[in-house]
């Protein structure tokens, strides 16, 4: 899974790099355009616009700069949406890739070996062809005990990917979540170029 988040995370950076490149050329456009625009206006009315003027001139380079900012971070999570729809496609499409999934997910979310596994209806056999069995051996020293993990009666309803429950305590690893932690991971990298001082 970490081989996976990181080929998705590069992936996603990669594209950010290159979206940011994108962006940065449109922003100087706008830039230049308003900077035009507003150097046309100072010569015309520097004299009469006094402060007022001076002004306006930090407001407009102000709202094309948060103009810029929100044009690239929306493109960053355009782009990041389709990495990850792609990311999930490809699990969902390889049974075997899906097993070591759902097998990572469970190792990864195991805190006492007591929990109750919640998967979706479909993935019930799955769990029941082994993957419980291999869990449970690679459990076997890395928690106190023997452990006793179990399939719950309960399913997951409309997506796909495992819940551990042992009391009031969840660790939650369907799709959606794994995909909201994983962009949060990318976005935040993402956000320190977006907003780092060029001056």
């Amino acid at each position: 899974m970490n081989r996976i988040a990181d080929t998705i995370i590069r992936d996603a950076e990669n594209e950010a790099s290159k979206i940011l490149a994108e962006a940065q050329g449109q922003v100087n456009e706008i830039k230049k355009r308003c900077r035009e625009d507003v150097d046309q206006l100072k010569e015309m009315e520097e004299e009469r616009l006094g402060r007022l003027y001076q002004d306006e001139l930090e407001r407009l380079k102000a709202a094309v700069d948060i103009e810029a900012v929100k044009y690239t971070l929306g493109r960053k999570h355009q782009v990041l949406d389709e990495l990850f729809g792609e990311f999930e496609k490809r699990i969902m499409g390889d049974t075997e890739l899906y097993r070591r999934f759902i097998t990572r997910m469970i190792l990864d979310g195991v805190r006492t070996g007591r929990e109750e596994i919640i998967v979706a209806a479909e993935d019930r056999e799955m769990l029941g062809n082994g993957i419980l069995k291999d869990v449970k051996k690679k459990l076997r020293g890395k928690i106190t005990g023997t452990p006793a993990l179990r399939l719950s009666d309960e399913n997951l309803e409309g997506d796909r990917g495992v819940i551990l429950r042992e009391g009031r305590v969840e660790y939650d690893a369907r799709f959606a979540v794994v995909r909201r932690h994983l962009k949060e991971r990318c976005g935040i990298g993402v956000a320190d170029i977006l907003f780092e001082d060029k001056d």
